[in-house]
């Protein structure tokens, strides 16, 4: 096998260091050292002349090399070495340059001109070095390193570096593309990949060593992606890991050991996965994860300064520069990882690090301060968690807490019950459901409740492999079944018997037992394309399918109804039962921006509105206003739009989200007054809209979205009741939250990042209450006790996937005072850049005029026009073209007859 720095000539073949798995399997790595001087100069922008300094031959760079194999034999617990062979194999000088050292540390053009370093080493090297006996180029130049620049008085200093393929492929291809595959040698291969390492790191007066940054680099060779901020140089995680600032540690001679992650990732350790118990852990191999959600986890490592107490450093003990010794804990969140450790980029966001020791003192000062020599952070000895220490409990209440990087709780508790010393003990407990959290492999869709018959209450899981699973309520594997399903499964009772309903890559629906093969009478139906939604209406006793450009009504025996399927010309974006007691229908949404409606016969109720864009909803139905009617509702374009059944849009709507949708509408009473709201999640947060197009009073929930796990899913969608709305975020945030936009107390916690489907709220038989369950994008599914009981219906119990609240479900509708003082405002207030609004809730349907007067009692705004009760009603105050001041903004409404007044003080400062 063969590291990523050589590639032969003759191989198709692009391997990594991280991928052949060398680096964690035992393996030697063969490294060529060209030692590099340049032409002699006398410049202060660069430190030195240009050569090596007399004491620094190739004796000391056989030395150092001997230091660096050493250090990678101890951390690596031997899973790791190095042979290392120094070139020029004879004399004390270097291979000469073809410029002088500032040449290759011009900042203007880095990293191109520490590239061209490699370049011309390798070049010069190439009549007496084989580089096809060895893994990897080092160059070590004469001079030193601009890291090591403490007075940043030699700018043309070159930096140290790790030169990977892509970089080399895209900088030297710019400048030379016949040599962007590679540098040609004598030997069969190309070197593409390259250490660049300054002989020493004194300068300045200051005595620094260069170990620390030599291993560092080659660590980065080996796939170890830096855990300083690599954007502002801030220490991100202090001296914990030697991928942060521990390279730095006694001055550079002595850098610390790679911390838990790092190990981790090169397979340096041996990792236990456990969820809860008590454990032990001592400094070298071991290092114990426990998952906090899908897609975060602790690591759990125990770090001594000085195994033997004796007080002095040891040949092996490379944690004696470290400022303290306990348990370390560090946070890991995966949405960092990936493709940020190829562009080396894990912790350049200091409030969403892929990698961050959690600190016992909890105060977080790494990212604060920045890296020089002067004033930086090494980190404190109150860092680690120990009962003779600052801290030894982490958990939800405690600060740092076990919260998801993005907030939600993860119910994790780590409890260390041993002062700092070689054998550590400590215990893991989690909050939740016994049983759960469980993981299926590769969701397709959410979770759905079923009654199998047979089983009882299962948990039914749609795999992207085709399969359907089921757990208990316990979380137990019962049975699994299917190999091409592809649709969202929903219920269906028929004559007794509830079954399964979904489709398949091939074009069928089925309505499913848990007996593979066995279906209702009539059953499997085939309606052309892969069906992309499903749902099935037992008041109507009617069962839908979608296909990509048709929509089709089957009875439950599985024959299409009168006037159905219905075709169109686009594709089918989605539909919902429109829950009308006497004329029902099917709403239905295209991808060219159209909203239709039929009635069960196929009958169109109106001929189409066009509300217009492609990123059109699913839509959902119910009496939203309590007027008696139904109302049809959909986003397009960060904007909701209510029709009515005529195909009339709705007073007050289209109504302006504060960000771009990521899902559908769901419908939820936030206040408890009966009127219904509808809610969405945003790229900003969750916004909810009120029957009359306003925003609700105390909403959004701001939360800006990850834009790592930001994706738009019209089938994501949230749960709503009489008083609250529960949805899950992209990142992960899954919860219960009241009408002022506040979290239900002790109902927020984190699935990880891209949740998937609508989240569960279901009281299971045997359970003393309800639960909160969901699954995110790898698999993972919570289930966590809701501490309150909903109150009445809620659209989580749509289990047949309706999309609809019927009117007999709906919350009791309380009516409000003619007119409330508390719901009679103006906001901003004061209002600024031009635009105020004048909001109100009438009682009941009204008519209402508006004068607005200043303090000399003129009159400079007057509004009229008509408002639904029930709902909130905007009215939008241009104040462009009045004086800054105090203004009477006065509200008469006329309802039946029954005039009421109100007077509200608002400001004005534009």
């Amino acid at each position: 096998m063969r590291f990523s720095g050589l590639l032969l000539l003759c191989s198709a073949s692009v391997l990594s260091a991280g991928a052949t798995g060398l680096s964690g399997s035992h393996a030697t790595a063969r490294v060529c050292v060209l030692r590099a001087e340049f032409i002699e100069d006398y410049t202060d922008s660069t430190t030195g002349n240009g050569q090596f300094l007399p004491e620094h031959g190739r004796d000391y760079s056989v030395d150092m090399a001997g230091r660096v194999e050493a250090y990678f034999t101890d951390v690596s617990n031997g899973r790791q070495s190095f042979d290392f062979t120094v070139y020029p194999s004879q004399g004390d000088g270097g291979y000469l340059m073809p410029h002088q050292m500032a040449w290759y540390g011009d900042n203007d053009r880095w990293p191109s001109a520490v590239i061209w370093l490699l370049v011309h080493a390798v070049q010069a090297a190439d009549s007496e070095v084989d580089f096809s006996q060895y893994d990897c180029v080092m160059v070590v130049h004469a001079g030193t390193g601009r890291e090591g620049d403490v007075l940043g008085n030699s700018p043309l200093d070159i930096s140290s570096y790790y030169i990977n393929y892509s970089t080399f492929q895209y900088y030297i291809g710019l400048e030379d593309p016949w040599m962007a595959g590679g540098i040609p040698t004598n030997d069969g291969v190309v070197v593409r990949e390259g250490v660049i390492v300054p002989e020493h790191q004194t300068q300045d007066g200051l005595g620094l060593g260069v170990l620390g940054v030599m291993v560092a680099k080659l660590l980065r060779w080996l796939g170890a992606p830096d855990l300083y901020n690599t954007s502002t140089g801030s220490v991100a995680i202090g001296g914990w890991d030697v991928m942060g600032y521990g390279q730095w540690l006694m001055y550079g001679f002595w850098p610390s050991a790679p911390g838990a992650f790092t190990r981790e990732h090169l397979d340096w350790a041996d990792v236990i996965e456990v969820h809860d118990g008590s454990f032990t852990v001592s400094p070298g191999d071991t290092v114990y994860r426990v998952p906090l959600s899908d897609t975060e986890y602790l690591l759990i490592e125990n770090r001594q300064r000085d195994p033997d107490g004796n007080g002095q450093c040891g040949a092996h003990e490379r944690d004696f520069g470290l400022p303290g010794s306990g348990i370390l804990i560090w946070h890991i969140d995966k949405t960092r990882l990936g493709s940020h450790v190829v562009t080396n980029t894990i912790n350049v966001d200091p409030d969403h690090q892929g990698v961050s020791l959690v600190e016992a003192d909890g105060i977080p000062d790494f990212n604060t301060i920045y890296y020089d020599f002067f004033y930086t952070s090494e980190g404190s000895r109150w860092d680690p968690w120990m009962r003779d220490g600052y801290a030894w409990l982490l958990g939800p209440e405690t600060i740092p807490s076990t919260s998801a990087s993005w907030g939600g709780r993860t119910g994790v508790t780590v409890d260390v019950t041993s002062n700092s010393g070689n054998s550590m003990a400590f215990t893991v407990t989690r909050e939740g459901i016994e049983g759960w959290p469980r993981r299926v492999s590769s969701p397709a869709s959410g979770l759905t409740v079923w009654n199998a018959p047979g089983y009882g209450e299962v948990i039914a899981v749609l795999r992207k492999s085709g399969r359907i699973e089921a757990l208990s309520p316990s979380g137990e594997p019962l049975f699994a079944f299917g190999a091409i399903l592809a649709t969202h499964p929903v219920t269906a009772a028929i004559d007794g018997t509830e079954y399964l309903f979904t489709g398949d890559r091939n074009g069928f629906v089925h309505m499913l037992t848990p007996q593979w093969g066995q279906e209702a009478p009539g059953w499997p139906v085939r309606v052309g394309s892969q069906p992309v939604q499903v749902l099935y209406s037992e008041r109507l006793q009617a069962a839908v399918a979608v296909a990509a450009d048709s929509v089709h009504v089957l009875s439950p025996t599985g024959s299409p109804l009168p006037g159905w399927p219905r075709r169109f010309n686009y594709q089918v974006r989605g539909v919902c039962v429109i829950p009308d007691p006497v004329s029902p229908g099917i709403a239905v949404t295209v991808a060219d921006g159209s909203l239709y409606a039929f009635d069960l016969s196929g009958r169109p109720l109106f001929s189409g509105v066009h509300p217009g864009g492609g990123d059109i909803s699913v839509p959902v139905s119910s009496d939203f206003d309590r007027d008696g009617t139904q109302e049809i509702a959909l986003t397009v374009r960060g904007y909701v739009f209510s029709y009515d059944t005529s195909g009339d849009l709705e007073p007050g709507f289209p109504a302006a989200l504060g960000g771009g949708a990521l899902g559908g509408l769901f419908p939820a009473d936030l206040d408890g007054n009966g009127y219904i709201e509808l809610v969405v999640e945003t790229t900003t947060g969750a916004h909810a809209v009120t029957p009359s197009g306003t925003i609700p009073a105390d909403w959004p929930v701001t939360a800006f979205t990850d834009s790592l796990s930001e994706s738009v899913d019209r089938f994501n969608r949230g749960i709503g009741g009489s008083g609250f709305a529960g949805f899950s975020m992209r990142d992960g945030r899954t919860g219960l939250w009241n009408g002022a936009a506040e979290e239900v107390p002790g109902t927020l916690w984190s699935l990880g990042d891209g949740p998937v489907g609508r989240p569960l709220l279901w009281k299971f038989s045997g359970d003393q209450s309800h639960r909160l369950m969901g699954i995110a994008a790898g698999g993972w599914i919570g289930a966590w006790p809701v501490p309150s009981t909903p109150q009445g219906w809620h659209t989580g119990l749509d289990r047949g996937g309706e999309g609809c609240w019927w009117p007999e479900d709906l919350p009791e509708k309380i009516a409000p005072e003619p007119l409330s003082a508390r719901s009679f405002f103006v906001w901003p207030n004061p209002v600024q850049d031009g635009t105020g609004y004048i909001r109100f809730t009438p009682g009941s349907d009204c008519s209402y005029t508006v004068r607005v007067f200043n303090v000399a009692g003129e009159l400079v705004g007057f509004f009229q026009g008509s408002a639904p009760g029930g709902s909130p009603w905007e009215v939008a105050w241009d104040t462009s073209r009045i004086s800054p001041g105090l203004y009477y903004v006065c509200l008469q409404l006329v309802t039946d007859g029954v005039t009421s007044e109100a007077v509200f003080h608002a400001a004005v400062v534009n």
